[in-house]
């Protein structure tokens, strides 16, 4: 591939704009992925147990009750879900990747995002005017075949997140920070956990 594509391709691009690739239906990424989420030693996807232990505590402590309906959106491979199922509660888990909700365990000495040989350039781009990080992962296969990854984080303060929760129903939103541990791949103070309740 031409060096000057490559150069094209890790342009700065606009707000939004969707990638070429989703790593949560690509099938050999999202293996990768479930791998990392039942590992119980780091907290890349899921957290350690423990942290996921006090999370529950922490939700539980909030909204005491038994039997409770709980939505679990985004649920990976269901770590939240197993243990709040286990305390009698009624939980429903969705998730983007069926690799994650079949709960596939497999383990492959591979590389993370193809099985053989491949480029990866990474870089994040900051959208101050929209409160926006872009994390974007190119990838260039062995046989010169793209896919571009992106992810979009929008900052939103807690009364924003009030506002927009309160169109769609909910009375109230309650958001807490240095709830969990922090670890390698965030501070503490940077994680916030939003309750709302109808």
């Amino acid at each position: 591939m031409e060096l000057r594509k490559i150069v094209d391709l890790t342009k700065r691009p606009e707000v939004y704009s969707q990638g070429t690739g989703v790593m949560w239906t690509d099938e050999y990424i999202s293996e990768r992925l479930l791998e990392i989420h039942l590992n119980p030693d780091i907290e890349l996807a899921s957290r350690k147990s423990t942290t996921i232990d006090e999370t529950i505590d922490w939700i539980l402590d909030r909204i005491p009750g038994e039997g409770l309906e709980i939505l679990d959106l985004g649920c990976g491979p269901g770590l939240y879900a197993e243990k709040l199922a286990e305390i009698r509660h009624r939980v429903t888990g969705v998730d983007f990747s069926e690799g994650s909700i079949r709960y596939a365990r497999e383990s492959a000495a591979k590389g993370f995002w193809r099985g053989g040989p491949y480029l990866a350039l990474t870089e994040s781009f900051y959208y101050e005017e929209e409160r926006v990080t872009l994390s974007q992962h190119l990838v260039i296969g062995e046989s010169e075949e793209v896919a571009i990854y992106r992810f979009w984080i929008h900052t939103f303060s807690p009364a924003e997140i009030e506002e927009l929760l309160a169109v769609r129903g909910f009375r109230r939103a309650d958001c807490y920070d240095r709830i969990i541990p922090g670890c390698e791949m965030y501070r503490y103070e940077d994680v916030t956990f939003c309750l709302a309740t109808k």
